[in-house]
Protein backbone atom coordinates (compact mmCIF):
# COMPACT_ATOMS: atom_id res chain seq x y z
CA UNK A 1 0.00 0.00 0.00
CA UNK A 2 0.93 3.91 0.11
CA UNK A 3 -0.01 7.20 0.48
CA UNK A 4 0.42 10.69 -0.94
CA UNK A 5 1.71 13.68 0.73
CA UNK A 6 1.58 17.45 0.08
CA UNK A 7 5.35 18.63 -0.27
CA UNK A 8 3.90 22.07 0.75
CA UNK A 9 1.46 21.71 3.66
CA UNK A 10 2.08 17.94 4.28
CA UNK A 11 -1.58 16.68 3.87
CA UNK A 12 -2.14 13.38 3.22
CA UNK A 13 -3.96 11.53 0.23
CA UNK A 14 -4.73 7.76 -0.90
CA UNK A 15 -5.62 6.47 -3.77
CA UNK A 16 -9.26 6.94 -3.59
CA UNK A 17 -9.11 10.48 -2.59
CA UNK A 18 -8.31 10.54 -6.86
CA UNK A 19 -6.24 13.81 -6.45
CA UNK A 20 -2.76 14.30 -8.67
CA UNK A 21 -2.10 17.86 -6.54
CA UNK A 22 -2.59 18.84 -3.53
CA UNK A 23 -6.37 20.19 -2.92
CA UNK A 24 -5.81 22.24 -0.03
CA UNK A 25 -2.82 24.23 -1.43
CA UNK A 26 -2.03 23.22 -4.88
CA UNK A 27 1.00 21.82 -3.89
CA UNK A 28 2.73 18.78 -5.50
CA UNK A 29 2.45 15.26 -3.96
CA UNK A 30 4.92 12.99 -3.26
CA UNK A 31 4.24 8.64 -2.95
CA UNK A 32 5.43 6.97 0.35
CA UNK A 33 5.17 2.82 0.62
CA UNK A 34 4.49 0.84 3.57
CA UNK A 35 7.37 -1.53 2.78
CA UNK A 36 9.77 -0.72 6.33
CA UNK A 37 12.91 -2.75 7.22
CA UNK A 38 15.63 -4.83 5.14
CA UNK A 39 14.12 -6.92 1.95
CA UNK A 40 16.42 -9.65 0.08
CA UNK A 41 15.90 -9.77 -3.60
CA UNK A 42 13.68 -12.47 -3.79
CA UNK A 43 10.94 -10.50 -1.10
CA UNK A 44 11.00 -7.50 -3.39
CA UNK A 45 10.96 -9.40 -7.04
CA UNK A 46 7.36 -11.03 -7.89
CA UNK A 47 6.47 -12.99 -10.54
CA UNK A 48 4.76 -10.07 -12.61
CA UNK A 49 5.45 -9.09 -16.54
CA UNK A 50 8.29 -6.16 -17.20
CA UNK A 51 8.99 -3.52 -15.05
CA UNK A 52 5.91 -4.74 -12.47
CA UNK A 53 8.09 -7.20 -10.87
CA UNK A 54 8.71 -4.21 -8.86
CA UNK A 55 5.35 -3.84 -7.66
CA UNK A 56 6.26 -3.86 -4.04
CA UNK A 57 7.25 -0.21 -5.07
CA UNK A 58 4.59 0.85 -7.62
CA UNK A 59 1.28 2.77 -7.02
CA UNK A 60 -1.25 -0.55 -7.73
CA UNK A 61 -2.30 -3.27 -5.05
CA UNK A 62 -0.71 -6.42 -6.10
CA UNK A 63 -4.34 -7.61 -6.64
CA UNK A 64 -4.95 -5.11 -9.17
CA UNK A 65 -4.79 -5.44 -12.92
CA UNK A 66 -2.46 -3.11 -14.21
CA UNK A 67 -2.45 -1.95 -18.23
CA UNK A 68 0.82 -3.16 -19.42
CA UNK A 69 2.47 -4.19 -22.88
CA UNK A 70 5.48 -5.52 -21.12
CA UNK A 71 7.27 -2.56 -20.89
CA UNK A 72 10.70 -2.79 -18.70
CA UNK A 73 13.08 -4.91 -18.50
CA UNK A 74 15.51 -3.48 -21.02
CA UNK A 75 18.82 -4.99 -22.05
CA UNK A 76 21.98 -3.53 -20.30
CA UNK A 77 24.49 -3.22 -22.98
CA UNK A 78 28.13 -3.12 -22.38
CA UNK A 79 30.15 -0.84 -24.46
CA UNK A 80 33.51 -1.96 -24.98
CA UNK A 81 34.00 0.16 -28.73
CA UNK A 82 32.50 3.31 -27.35
CA UNK A 83 34.41 2.94 -24.38
CA UNK A 84 37.62 2.76 -26.04
CA UNK A 85 36.63 5.80 -28.34
CA UNK A 86 35.57 7.98 -26.08
CA UNK A 87 38.94 7.12 -23.63
CA UNK A 88 36.62 6.04 -20.59
CA UNK A 89 38.72 5.29 -17.48
CA UNK A 90 36.20 2.19 -16.69
CA UNK A 91 33.32 0.54 -17.91
CA UNK A 92 30.78 1.58 -19.90
CA UNK A 93 27.11 0.55 -20.13
CA UNK A 94 23.81 1.48 -21.96
CA UNK A 95 20.81 1.12 -20.63
CA UNK A 96 18.83 0.52 -23.66
CA UNK A 97 15.14 1.90 -23.32
CA UNK A 98 14.46 1.57 -27.18
CA UNK A 99 13.42 -1.62 -26.54
CA UNK A 100 10.32 -0.74 -25.04
CA UNK A 101 6.83 -0.64 -26.78
CA UNK A 102 6.80 2.50 -28.10
CA UNK A 103 10.69 2.71 -28.30
CA UNK A 104 11.39 4.93 -25.40
CA UNK A 105 11.51 5.11 -21.64
CA UNK A 106 8.38 7.02 -21.67
CA UNK A 107 6.19 3.71 -21.52
CA UNK A 108 7.23 2.92 -18.30
CA UNK A 109 5.95 6.14 -16.85
CA UNK A 110 3.03 5.49 -19.24
CA UNK A 111 1.76 2.23 -17.72
CA UNK A 112 1.55 3.58 -14.33
CA UNK A 113 -0.17 6.71 -15.25
CA UNK A 114 -2.38 5.01 -17.20
CA UNK A 115 -3.20 2.14 -14.38
CA UNK A 116 -3.87 4.58 -11.49
CA UNK A 117 -6.13 6.60 -13.58
CA UNK A 118 -8.08 3.25 -14.84
CA UNK A 119 -7.97 2.77 -11.13
CA UNK A 120 -9.62 6.20 -10.16
CA UNK A 121 -12.59 5.51 -13.15
CA UNK A 122 -10.79 8.23 -15.27
CA UNK A 123 -12.86 8.43 -18.44
CA UNK A 124 -10.73 10.10 -20.50
CA UNK A 125 -6.78 11.02 -20.69
CA UNK A 126 -4.83 13.98 -22.13
CA UNK A 127 -1.26 14.58 -22.62
CA UNK A 128 1.07 17.24 -23.42
CA UNK A 129 3.88 16.12 -24.71
CA UNK A 130 7.16 17.66 -27.33
CA UNK A 131 7.73 14.20 -28.65
CA UNK A 132 7.74 10.48 -26.46
CA UNK A 133 5.60 10.86 -23.85
CA UNK A 134 1.97 11.53 -26.26
CA UNK A 135 3.58 7.90 -28.26
CA UNK A 136 3.51 6.39 -24.97
CA UNK A 137 0.52 7.52 -23.36
CA UNK A 138 -2.14 7.10 -26.54
CA UNK A 139 -0.86 3.53 -26.98
CA UNK A 140 -1.27 2.87 -23.30
CA UNK A 141 -4.92 4.50 -23.26
CA UNK A 142 -5.53 2.33 -26.13
CA UNK A 143 -4.77 -0.75 -24.37
CA UNK A 144 -7.06 0.51 -21.64
CA UNK A 145 -9.94 0.98 -24.14
CA UNK A 146 -9.91 4.93 -22.81
CA UNK A 147 -10.04 7.85 -25.21
CA UNK A 148 -7.27 10.36 -24.92
CA UNK A 149 -6.17 13.82 -26.58
CA UNK A 150 -2.59 14.94 -27.48
CA UNK A 151 -1.08 18.39 -27.14
CA UNK A 152 2.25 18.92 -28.76
CA UNK A 153 4.20 21.54 -30.29
CA UNK A 154 4.15 22.23 -33.73
CA UNK A 155 7.69 21.81 -34.47
CA UNK A 156 7.23 17.80 -33.08
CA UNK A 157 8.66 15.59 -35.80
CA UNK A 158 6.29 14.14 -38.27
CA UNK A 159 6.96 10.83 -37.22
CA UNK A 160 5.84 11.04 -33.78
CA UNK A 161 2.37 12.77 -34.54
CA UNK A 162 1.65 9.91 -37.02
CA UNK A 163 2.67 7.61 -33.92
CA UNK A 164 -0.08 8.99 -31.74
CA UNK A 165 -2.53 9.20 -34.62
CA UNK A 166 -1.88 5.28 -35.10
CA UNK A 167 -3.07 4.65 -31.53
CA UNK A 168 -6.00 5.96 -31.87
CA UNK A 169 -5.31 9.69 -30.47
CA UNK A 170 -6.10 13.02 -31.78
CA UNK A 171 -3.13 15.30 -31.76
CA UNK A 172 -3.81 19.14 -31.51
CA UNK A 173 -0.71 20.92 -32.47
CA UNK A 174 0.26 24.26 -31.50
CA UNK A 175 3.10 27.17 -31.59
CA UNK A 176 5.13 27.25 -28.96
CA UNK A 177 6.99 25.18 -26.14
CA UNK A 178 5.39 21.97 -24.23
CA UNK A 179 5.49 24.27 -21.16
CA UNK A 180 2.45 25.88 -23.56
CA UNK A 181 0.87 22.30 -24.11
CA UNK A 182 0.89 21.80 -20.57
CA UNK A 183 -0.75 24.91 -19.57
CA UNK A 184 -3.26 24.05 -22.10
CA UNK A 185 -3.78 20.62 -20.73
CA UNK A 186 -4.58 21.79 -17.72
CA UNK A 187 -6.57 24.60 -18.26
CA UNK A 188 -9.43 22.07 -20.17
CA UNK A 189 -8.78 19.13 -17.42
CA UNK A 190 -11.45 20.62 -15.01
CA UNK A 191 -13.62 21.48 -18.49
CA UNK A 192 -13.51 17.91 -20.12
CA UNK A 193 -12.65 15.99 -17.09
CA UNK A 194 -10.15 14.02 -18.41
CA UNK A 195 -7.04 12.71 -16.44
CA UNK A 196 -3.51 14.79 -17.34
CA UNK A 197 -0.96 12.27 -17.87
CA UNK A 198 2.15 14.70 -18.36
CA UNK A 199 5.20 13.47 -16.69
CA UNK A 200 5.68 16.40 -14.75
CA UNK A 201 5.37 15.28 -10.89
CA UNK A 202 3.56 18.70 -10.57
CA UNK A 203 0.81 17.64 -12.64
CA UNK A 204 1.17 14.05 -12.73
CA UNK A 205 2.91 12.43 -9.03
CA UNK A 206 2.40 8.54 -10.56
CA UNK A 207 4.74 9.09 -13.55
CA UNK A 208 7.89 9.26 -11.92
CA UNK A 209 6.87 6.12 -10.00
CA UNK A 210 7.39 4.07 -13.19
CA UNK A 211 10.39 5.60 -14.33
CA UNK A 212 12.35 4.77 -11.22
CA UNK A 213 12.06 1.36 -12.09
CA UNK A 214 15.17 2.00 -14.76
CA UNK A 215 17.40 2.21 -10.97
CA UNK A 216 15.78 -0.99 -10.18
CA UNK A 217 16.56 -2.80 -13.18
CA UNK A 218 19.79 -1.24 -13.27
CA UNK A 219 21.21 -2.31 -9.79
CA UNK A 220 19.42 -6.24 -10.45
CA UNK A 221 21.22 -6.59 -14.03
CA UNK A 222 24.42 -5.86 -12.15
CA UNK A 223 24.05 -8.79 -9.44
CA UNK A 224 22.97 -6.08 -7.39
CA UNK A 225 25.67 -3.86 -7.53
CA UNK A 226 25.76 -0.07 -7.53
CA UNK A 227 27.56 1.64 -10.62
CA UNK A 228 29.73 5.17 -9.68
CA UNK A 229 27.86 7.16 -12.42
CA UNK A 230 24.71 7.10 -13.96
CA UNK A 231 24.15 9.34 -16.67
CA UNK A 232 20.77 10.92 -18.40
CA UNK A 233 19.30 13.37 -20.64
CA UNK A 234 17.32 16.67 -19.06
CA UNK A 235 14.09 17.91 -20.52
CA UNK A 236 11.48 17.90 -18.00
CA UNK A 237 13.81 16.56 -15.55
CA UNK A 238 11.62 14.06 -14.46
CA UNK A 239 14.02 11.02 -15.36
CA UNK A 240 16.90 11.86 -13.36
CA UNK A 241 14.46 12.95 -10.20
CA UNK A 242 13.24 9.01 -11.03
CA UNK A 243 16.29 7.72 -11.05
CA UNK A 244 17.93 9.00 -7.58
CA UNK A 245 14.12 7.93 -6.09
CA UNK A 246 14.98 4.43 -7.16
CA UNK A 247 18.43 4.29 -6.02
CA UNK A 248 17.61 5.68 -2.75
CA UNK A 249 14.29 3.46 -2.29
CA UNK A 250 16.63 0.60 -2.88
CA UNK A 251 19.50 1.67 -0.20
CA UNK A 252 16.24 2.14 2.05
CA UNK A 253 15.03 -1.16 1.82
CA UNK A 254 19.59 -2.83 2.35
CA UNK A 255 19.24 -4.37 -1.30
CA UNK A 256 22.05 -1.69 -2.47
CA UNK A 257 25.13 -0.66 0.28
CA UNK A 258 25.65 2.93 -1.44
CA UNK A 259 24.62 5.29 -4.24
CA UNK A 260 25.77 6.76 -7.62
CA UNK A 261 26.54 9.88 -8.49
CA UNK A 262 24.34 11.25 -10.97
CA UNK A 263 25.00 13.24 -14.40
CA UNK A 264 22.64 15.65 -15.79
CA UNK A 265 22.85 16.48 -19.23
CA UNK A 266 21.35 18.97 -21.80
CA UNK A 267 21.60 20.70 -25.02
CA UNK A 268 23.47 23.86 -25.13
CA UNK A 269 20.67 25.65 -26.61
CA UNK A 270 18.17 25.04 -23.66
CA UNK A 271 20.33 23.77 -20.62
CA UNK A 272 18.43 26.00 -17.60
CA UNK A 273 19.65 22.87 -15.39
CA UNK A 274 22.94 23.20 -16.29
CA UNK A 275 22.88 26.90 -15.96
CA UNK A 276 21.35 26.40 -12.14
CA UNK A 277 24.03 24.10 -11.37
CA UNK A 278 26.95 26.08 -12.73
CA UNK A 279 25.70 29.19 -10.91
CA UNK A 280 25.28 27.67 -7.77
CA UNK A 281 21.47 28.36 -7.88
CA UNK A 282 19.36 27.00 -5.14
CA UNK A 283 16.57 24.46 -6.76
CA UNK A 284 13.95 26.79 -6.76
CA UNK A 285 16.20 29.05 -8.18
CA UNK A 286 16.02 27.70 -12.14
CA UNK A 287 15.15 30.03 -14.78
CA UNK A 288 13.53 29.73 -18.24
CA UNK A 289 15.67 29.74 -21.07
CA UNK A 290 15.34 32.01 -23.38
CA UNK A 291 14.89 31.00 -27.35
CA UNK A 292 15.56 27.24 -27.15
CA UNK A 293 17.36 26.27 -29.93
CA UNK A 294 18.88 22.05 -30.06
CA UNK A 295 18.27 19.30 -32.72
CA UNK A 296 17.95 17.30 -29.37
CA UNK A 297 13.86 18.52 -29.49
CA UNK A 298 12.05 16.34 -26.91
CA UNK A 299 14.65 17.53 -24.41
CA UNK A 300 13.94 21.35 -25.47
CA UNK A 301 11.95 22.24 -22.51
CA UNK A 302 12.37 26.60 -21.57
CA UNK A 303 11.71 25.48 -17.73
CA UNK A 304 12.00 21.61 -16.27
CA UNK A 305 8.76 21.51 -13.76
CA UNK A 306 10.61 18.84 -12.11
CA UNK A 307 14.27 20.91 -12.61
CA UNK A 308 14.07 21.61 -8.75
CA UNK A 309 14.19 17.79 -8.09
CA UNK A 310 16.46 17.22 -10.55
CA UNK A 311 19.05 19.61 -9.65
CA UNK A 312 18.86 18.73 -5.57
CA UNK A 313 19.48 14.91 -7.14
CA UNK A 314 22.44 15.91 -8.84
CA UNK A 315 23.88 17.87 -5.80
CA UNK A 316 23.01 15.19 -3.32
CA UNK A 317 24.61 12.66 -5.13
CA UNK A 318 27.91 14.27 -6.04
CA UNK A 319 27.04 14.50 -8.91
CA UNK A 320 27.38 16.56 -11.95
CA UNK A 321 25.36 19.12 -15.01
CA UNK A 322 26.88 19.01 -18.54
CA UNK A 323 25.94 21.17 -21.62
CA UNK A 324 27.63 19.71 -24.84
CA UNK A 325 26.57 21.15 -28.65
CA UNK A 326 24.29 20.04 -31.43
CA UNK A 327 27.39 19.46 -33.38
CA UNK A 328 28.59 16.84 -30.76
CA UNK A 329 25.21 15.41 -30.60
CA UNK A 330 25.32 14.52 -33.72
CA UNK A 331 28.49 13.10 -33.87
CA UNK A 332 28.08 10.53 -30.50
CA UNK A 333 24.13 9.78 -31.85
CA UNK A 334 25.86 8.16 -35.32
CA UNK A 335 28.38 6.94 -33.24
CA UNK A 336 26.79 4.83 -30.79
CA UNK A 337 24.67 3.41 -33.78
CA UNK A 338 27.62 2.47 -35.91
CA UNK A 339 29.76 1.13 -33.08
CA UNK A 340 27.06 -0.73 -30.69
CA UNK A 341 24.38 -1.46 -33.13
CA UNK A 342 21.60 0.99 -31.46
CA UNK A 343 19.78 3.50 -33.57
CA UNK A 344 19.14 6.51 -31.04
CA UNK A 345 17.46 9.86 -31.42
CA UNK A 346 19.80 12.77 -31.02
CA UNK A 347 18.30 13.30 -27.32
CA UNK A 348 19.27 10.12 -26.01
CA UNK A 349 23.03 10.87 -27.65
CA UNK A 350 22.99 13.75 -25.14
CA UNK A 351 24.13 12.43 -21.87
CA UNK A 352 26.57 9.72 -23.34
CA UNK A 353 28.53 13.15 -25.03
CA UNK A 354 28.12 14.80 -21.89
CA UNK A 355 30.01 11.34 -20.20
CA UNK A 356 33.09 11.90 -22.43
CA UNK A 357 33.09 15.79 -22.14
CA UNK A 358 33.10 14.60 -18.10
CA UNK A 359 35.44 11.63 -18.57
CA UNK A 360 37.77 14.14 -20.68
CA UNK A 361 38.12 16.41 -17.60
CA UNK A 362 38.82 13.34 -14.89
CA UNK A 363 35.02 14.26 -13.88
CA UNK A 364 33.47 10.80 -14.70
CA UNK A 365 35.40 7.50 -14.22
CA UNK A 366 34.69 3.83 -13.40
CA UNK A 367 31.61 2.16 -13.72
CA UNK A 368 29.27 4.50 -16.08
CA UNK A 369 25.97 3.70 -17.13
CA UNK A 370 24.43 5.86 -19.55
CA UNK A 371 20.21 5.62 -20.01
CA UNK A 372 19.99 6.08 -23.70
CA UNK A 373 16.38 6.95 -23.66
CA UNK A 374 14.25 6.79 -27.42
CA UNK A 375 14.68 4.69 -30.82
CA UNK A 376 16.14 6.84 -33.68
CA UNK A 377 13.70 5.20 -35.93
CA UNK A 378 11.05 8.11 -34.40
CA UNK A 379 13.90 10.89 -36.44
CA UNK A 380 14.97 8.92 -39.48
CA UNK A 381 13.44 11.86 -41.06
CA UNK A 382 15.31 14.42 -39.50
CA UNK A 383 18.63 12.38 -40.38
CA UNK A 384 17.84 11.83 -43.97
CA UNK A 385 17.79 15.56 -44.38
CA UNK A 386 21.09 15.98 -42.39
CA UNK A 387 23.15 13.29 -43.99
CA UNK A 388 20.98 12.94 -47.25
CA UNK A 389 21.10 9.32 -46.25
CA UNK A 390 18.77 6.95 -48.76
CA UNK A 391 19.97 8.86 -51.40
CA UNK A 392 22.89 8.24 -53.72
CA UNK A 393 25.95 9.15 -52.38
CA UNK A 394 28.27 11.30 -54.49
CA UNK A 395 31.71 11.03 -54.64
CA UNK A 396 33.49 12.61 -51.46
CA UNK A 397 35.81 15.25 -52.89
CA UNK A 398 39.59 15.04 -52.19
CA UNK A 399 38.97 18.24 -49.33
CA UNK A 400 36.21 16.16 -47.13
CA UNK A 401 38.12 12.72 -47.84
CA UNK A 402 41.48 13.88 -46.53
CA UNK A 403 39.34 14.74 -43.53
CA UNK A 404 37.87 11.64 -42.76
CA UNK A 405 39.53 9.65 -40.09
CA UNK A 406 41.65 6.58 -41.34
CA UNK A 407 39.42 4.18 -40.76
CA UNK A 408 36.23 5.99 -42.57
CA UNK A 409 38.73 6.41 -45.38
CA UNK A 410 38.90 2.89 -46.19
CA UNK A 411 35.26 2.49 -45.53
CA UNK A 412 34.58 5.10 -47.84
CA UNK A 413 37.39 2.77 -50.49
CA UNK A 414 35.61 -0.31 -49.89
CA UNK A 415 32.37 0.55 -50.66
CA UNK A 416 33.75 1.94 -53.68
CA UNK A 417 35.25 -1.29 -55.06
CA UNK A 418 31.88 -3.08 -53.61
CA UNK A 419 29.94 -0.49 -56.36
CA UNK A 420 32.37 -0.91 -59.30
CA UNK A 421 32.30 -4.27 -58.85
CA UNK A 422 28.23 -3.90 -58.61
CA UNK A 423 28.22 -2.02 -61.62
CA UNK A 424 30.16 -4.34 -63.96
CA UNK A 425 27.03 -6.77 -63.51
CA UNK A 426 24.40 -4.09 -63.74
CA UNK A 427 25.33 -0.81 -64.77
CA UNK A 428 22.18 0.63 -63.13
CA UNK A 429 23.47 -0.02 -59.81
CA UNK A 430 24.24 2.80 -57.50
CA UNK A 431 25.63 3.28 -53.36
CA UNK A 432 24.16 4.75 -50.52
CA UNK A 433 27.01 5.39 -48.55
CA UNK A 434 27.50 4.78 -44.55
CA UNK A 435 29.83 7.62 -44.05
CA UNK A 436 29.19 10.32 -46.87
CA UNK A 437 29.91 14.12 -45.31
CA UNK A 438 30.98 14.07 -41.92
CA UNK A 439 29.44 17.03 -40.81
CA UNK A 440 25.41 17.52 -41.26
CA UNK A 441 23.93 19.83 -44.12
Amino acid sequence: MYNLQCAKCSATYTIEDAVYQCSKCGGSLDISYALRGKLTPSEFIIDSPGMWRYRRLLPAGLTDEVITLSEGLTRLHRCDQLQERIGLDGSLYIKDETGNPTGTYKDRPASVGVTVAKLMGAKALAIASDGNAAPSVAAYAARAGLPCFAFMPKTTPLERLIQVQMYGAPVITLDGSVNECIQLAEQGRELFGWHHMSTAGPVNPYQREGSKTIAFEICEQLGWKVPDWVAGPVGGGGLIASLWQGFQELHGLGLIDKLPKLLAAQAAGCAPLVRAYTAGDPPEGIRRWENPDTIATTIEVPYPLDGPMALQAVRESGGTAVAVADEEILAMTRQISSSEGILVEPTAAVSLTAVRKASQSGVVKGTVINVVTGTGLKTLSLFASLWGMGAKAEELPASEFAELTEGERQKVEMEQEVLRWAQSINVSAQISSSVGARKPR
